[in-house]
């Protein structure tokens, strides 16, 4: 829901991990569609969601919640080095391989 929180933590950390990502307040780009959040993650590896629910169509009947631990809620952030071929187009079988 927009005004929700939304970070990412080294898997197997907790939400208190001094390593997590900055916690991103999610938002709807446009009336009715849905809320996304942009995330820069401080290091390569394996990061969990912990979420944050803010109630806010409750109209003020609930309290934020803290951040939840959604463990089985996976990203894994890598570093890409190069790349070759150095491009393709419509039509052609290429293979693309990723160093990192």
């Amino acid at each position: 829901e927009p005004g929700d929180r939304a970070k990412w933590t080294p898997a197997g950390s907790g939400c208190d991990s001094s390593a997590a990502t900055t916690a991103s307040i999610l938002f709807a780009l446009s009336p009715g569609s849905s809320p996304s959040a942009t995330f820069t993650f401080p290091a390569t590896g394996a990061y969990s969601l912990c979420y944050k629910y803010n109630f806010r169509s409750s109209g003020g009947l609930y309290e934020a919640s803290d951040f939840i631990a959604f463990d089985a809620s996976r990203v894994v952030a890598f570093s890409v080095d190069g790349f070759s071929p150095p491009s393709t187009a419509i039509g052609c079988s290429t293979t693309i391989s990723i160093q990192g």
